[in-house]
C-alpha cells in the first residue's frame, strides 16, 4: 500500500484552536506507526504557497526549508506515469473523535 503523507492523526473538533488534534504517528521506515518524537526532526514535501504560510498555514514559515530543483507537478507526473493505474481507497489515516 502506497502512503504520501507518513502521517496519521486524531482530532477533536470540538476543542479550541490549536488544542484539535488529539494523537499523532508517523509511518516507521519498517512499516509499523509510531508516536510523533517532538524531538524529532521530520522531512516534510510542501508546495511553496504553503510552506511561506498561505491559507493560513502560519506555523510552517518559520522552518527551515529547502527547496529542490524539482517541480511537484513533475515529482507527480512521473509518479503517476510509473505507478499507474492507481487505486483510491481510504485509509483511516484522519479520525474524527468527539
Amino acid at each position: 500500500m502506497t502512503r504520501f503523507s507518513g502521517l496519521r492523526y486524531a482530532f477533536n473538533p470540538s476543542n479550541k484552536p490549536g488544542l484539535r488534534i488529539t494523537k499523532t504517528e508517523v509511518l516507521a521506515k519498517d512499516g509499523t506507526w509510531r508516536p510523533l518524537d517532538k524531538k524529532a526532526a521530520y522531512q516534510v514535501v510542501t508546495v511553496d504557497f504553503l510552506a511561506r504560510g498561505g491559507d493560513g498555514f502560519t506555523m510552517l514559515a518559520p522552518l527551515r526549508w529547502q527547496e529542490d530543483d524539482k517541480l511537484a507537478n513533475d515529482v507527480l507526473r512521473v509518479y503517476l506515469e510509473r505507478n499507474s493505474p492507481i487505486a483510491a481507497e481510504l485509509e483511516g489515516r484522519i479520525t474524527a473523535r468527539q
